[in-house]
């Protein structure tokens, strides 16, 4: 009979599930009780997660969150749950790292008006040009152009994201560690597709150490992309990153283009709603 597992984490363990049934052994002895994402659910419906599902398995894979990311936090309890039940648990940590496109953010009252994977996270630096009524060729000068601003923010948002990493993998006790891994390879590999959905390789290290744990020998793939929409990374990003990989000028082009469209088919229906909303994330030199 097969044992029983469930993922309490966000929708980074799409890819995660993925990548552990590449492995013929964890997918012969391990069946999911499937639960929703954790960031989708309610108190109440975390509460079943707890008191539910975490009885019926043999293994819990959580993902904690930190403070400022949840409305509540269920590490602690689920660690306890499974204590109480006998059950096994991995905690592997949420990955969040901003500092490829630290001005790439939600928006509410944009971001929530369409369906479109591209929308739920707006990139400000380059919305804050189109507001302004910036031509796509002016923008493209100014995304090759460092100054000293744009290199003290990223450098701010760089040391939030490593201590942000930190928290969650230490003070949240987490199984699988990536932090040193990041700090190693943030300068000479892409490890983001956004702000929120690690690249492959990243995803892949989280996986290879959850079969790890359970000491199953087995090396994943890297997973497919969940997710269309990825970070523009800016020439003058690059620049203070080091490393060559960059957004071209038709991928930016591209996403000029689509948020100039969408920006005024909204603004043809309430110019102001668009004003108000967006006025606090506009990025100013």
């Amino acid at each position: 009979m097969k044992k029983k597992f469930a993922l309490f984490g966000n929708c980074q363990t799409h890819a995660l599930k993925w990548l552990l049934q590449q492995s013929d052994e964890f997918k012969a002895n391990y069946e999911e009780i499937p639960a929703i994402e954790s960031y989708l659910m309610s108190p109440e419906v975390a509460e079943s997660f707890c008191r539910e599902i975490i009885p019926q398995a043999d293994l819990i894979i959580a993902q904690p969150h930190s403070d400022r990311m949840s409305r509540w936090h269920q590490h602690e309890e689920i660690r306890s749950i499974c204590d109480q039940h006998g059950v096994r648990s991995i905690f592997i940590p949420q990955v969040y790292f901003s500092a490829y496109n630290p001005w790439e953010r939600g928006v509410p009252g944009i971001s929530d008006k369409s369906e479109d994977v591209q929308l739920a996270y707006l990139d400000c630096f380059m919305l804050s040009h189109i507001l302004d009524g910036a031509s796509f060729e002016t923008f493209l000068i100014e995304t090759a152009r460092s100054t000293g601003r744009r290199t003290n923010y990223m450098d701010q948002i760089l040391r939030i994201c490593l201590n942000y990493q930190s928290d969650i993998e230490n003070r949240r006790m987490c199984d699988v560690k990536v932090l040193d891994y990041i700090k190693e390879n943030m300068r000479s590999d892409r490890l983001m597709r956004n702000n929120n959905h690690p690249a492959s390789k990243l995803m892949k290290l989280i996986a290879d150490g959850v079969l790890e744990g359970l000491s199953i020998d087995f090396a994943t793939r890297e997973a497919p992309m969940f997710l269309n929409h990825h970070s523009l990374i800016y020439p003058f990003v690059a620049e203070h990153f080091g490393f060559n990989t960059r957004s071209s000028t038709e991928e930016i082009e591209r996403r000029f283009r689509f948020y100039e469209k969408f920006i005024a088919d909204l603004s043809a229906q309430d110019a102001e709603a668009v004003t108000q909303a967006f006025e606090k994330h506009r990025w100013r030199e």
